[in-house]
């Protein structure tokens, strides 16, 4: 299939620049990251949601780069990551 200029015009932005980070659900990270052994900032779906909202909402780029971490971290399981997130 080709895309010509109009069609990725077409496209909603939103599509073009989606982070596993942001379309993963905060218990999903926990239970990725507890398989794998990588240490969250919080132990709770609620306060992990809350965290990461915290980041976004600070007004550094620094303070909001870390949330990366919490989901980069185990990167090489993309395959499965890709899978929940279709499951929601």
């Amino acid at each position: 299939m080709s895309l010509d200029l109009v069609a990725l015009q077409a496209f909603p932005k939103v599509c073009l620049h989606d982070h596993l980070d942001g379309a993963l659900r905060p218990q999903t990270i926990i239970d990725l990251a507890a398989e794998v052994g990588h240490a969250l900032p919080a132990d709770t779906a609620d306060d992990l949601g809350r965290w990461f909202a915290a980041a976004a909402d600070s007004g550094s780029l620094e303070r909001y780069l870390e949330t990366f971490l919490g989901v980069h971290a185990f990167d090489r399981r993309a395959f499965v990551l890709l899978g929940r997130v279709h499951r929601g």
